[in-house]
């Protein structure tokens, strides 16, 4: 058991991952509205100085740190608010003096791009054992760790930008939205198949407590978006998907404690007429088969605050009130994540409890990433709303202080695009604020256009760099396992940000 089971964990977790977001923040507001740094190759060497490697030394911290560098990333993010944004007030043109705001969802696409640019720095960095903490590592069955963060926090971000969400309702044809939907995760499909037949063939060490022998995450994010649709397909209540959500949640959790779910998954399925399944495919693959049910009703939550967010808003009074109510539903999502342990009492298992798979019945109710039970879904729900609180915060701060700038400096001019960052090529529709600016490359938009094929990307490179410097039998020093890291992510983002220069987009679908 390499993290814990205790709640402060997971709270801890959110100060680490705020530290990184606000990391990303810090070099938006350095950009403004009006990048003065445009050659590609000096913005990319910037976001490597700025975002990446920052990053992967606050995720090599022990547990004594996070909240030191949490309160110096913050002190630093406000500290370039007023630089850039209030005290270089001549950079900034009178604008409207109303307080109209269109929000560009930067925020949404912050937390997209922050999502799998943590995840591949993780996948990565837990195999050198000098320079990431044990207690980052993912959980055996039970408890909250960094990297059981990352299947969760994917699959409500799938839901959040799902068509449904952006469309903001469901379509007319429900059997073309499921046959959509079919077509669209097949990519995904064959992925996932095509890792498990490659780790089969190179016979690379993966762990099967996650999954099961052959699922993994590329599988679980295909069938829980198919079977998104087959539910909304059958039960036609899309205003109100997010009741949907909680009922799979609880009937899940209900089938996991009082039904023998959880023991099923524990010690394999022993068919009907008392004949043996030990070596079938469920049974192998039990794990990612069973959570995926758990995956789904967090996927379904994603979508109903996704169509939420993606509503027109002109007015910054109106994104207030969305800041306010991803607030609210941060707020009640730690508060039950909270309950679910009070309730139960739980004391923290050893780790010869858990090899003895868990007979303490109380543990069904702590949050399993293996399993996906009710209490993860809490947590991750709470741990992704609250980063969009951060990120949704930064947005507005930073819209208010050039608004704030542009009544101080008097100046005639065509107003200011009120964005947390970016240029012509983040946001074409706004290409006449830099026309002749050449092109860029942002790091946070540049993942986010090709998310999923930076996830692959970053998948493939991270097997390759295990097989040929392999850091499980040669224990590298902390610094060469930093250089290495870094190595890999300027190969990864360089890569992705080239393509995002060159104006190419992957679609999977």
């Amino acid at each position: 058991m390499h993290g814990s089971s205790d709640f402060t964990s997971a709270l801890d977790i959110f100060l680490l991952t705020s530290t990184v977001v606000l990391l990303s923040v810090s070099r938006l507001i350095i950009d403004g509205p009006s990048p003065k740094i445009r050659n590609p190759f000096k913005r990319f060497c910037l976001d490597t100085i700025l975002i990446s490697i920052p990053a992967t030394f606050i995720y090599s911290l022990d547990e004594n740190h996070p909240f030191i560098c949490l309160v110096v990333v913050l002190f630093i993010t406000v500290g370039l608010i007023f630089k850039f944004r209030l005290k270089n007030i001549k950079s900034f043109p009178c604008g409207d003096s109303s307080y109209k705001f269109e929000s560009h969802k930067v925020y949404i696409t912050l937390y997209r791009s922050f999502v799998t640019f943590s995840t591949i720095i993780c996948i990565l960095a837990v195999d050198f054992k000098a320079i990431f903490p044990d207690r980052h590592k993912k959980q055996l069955y039970v408890g909250y760790s960094l990297m059981d963060t990352g299947v969760g926090s994917f699959v409500f971000m799938a839901g959040i930008v799902s068509p449904e969400a952006r469309l903001g309702k469901m379509p007319d044809s429900r059997i073309k939205n499921l046959k959509r939907s079919i077509q669209s995760s097949a990519v995904i499909f064959i992925i996932g198949v095509t890792r498990s037949i490659l780790i089969r063939v190179l016979d690379y060490d993966a762990s099967q407590s996650e999954y099961g022998a052959d699922w993994n995450f590329f599988l679980t994010l295909a069938t829980v978006q198919v079977m998104s649709s087959l539910v909304l397909c059958i039960v036609p209540v899309f205003n109100h998907v997010w009741m949907l959500s909680i009922g799979i949640g609880v009937v899940y959790e209900l089938m996991l404690s009082k039904f023998g779910l959880f023991d099923l998954l524990e010690d394999g399925f022993l068919g009907w007429g008392g004949h043996d399944y030990q070596d079938g495919i469920f049974n192998a693959n039990r794990e990612g088969i069973c959570s995926s049910i758990g995956m789904l009703s967090l996927y379904l939550a994603g979508l109903s605050l996704g169509t939420f967010l993606f509503k027109k808003r002109e007015t910054l009074r109106d994104t207030i009130h969305v800041l306010k109510t991803i607030f609210l539903l941060a707020a009640m999502g730690w508060l039950a994540t909270y309950l679910t342990q009070i309730y139960v009492k739980f004391s923290l298992v050893t780790a010869e409890t858990q090899l003895r798979r868990l007979h303490n019945s109380q543990s069904e109710k702590v949050a399993s990433r293996c399993f996906g039970n009710l209490s993860y879904i809490l947590w991750s729900f709470a741990q992704n709303t609250s980063l969009l609180v951060v990120m949704l915060t930064a947005e507005i701060l930073t819209h208010v202080s050039s608004h704030i700038a542009e009544e101080r400096s008097g100046l005639p001019g065509e107003p200011v695009v009120h964005v947390l960052g970016g240029c012509a090529r983040c946001f074409d529709r706004h290409s006449h604020l830099t026309a002749g600016s050449g092109t860029c490359s942002c790091l946070v938009f540049a993942i986010s256009k090709n998310q999923l094929f930076y996830f692959l990307i970053g998948n493939i490179a991270t097997g390759f760099v295990n097989m040929v410097v392999d850091p499980h039998s040669n224990p590298y020093s902390s610094i060469s396992s930093f250089l290495i890291i870094i190595l890999y992510l300027v190969f990864i983002n360089g890569l992705t940000c080239w393509l995002f220069v060159r104006r190419k987009t992957f679609k999977f679908w």
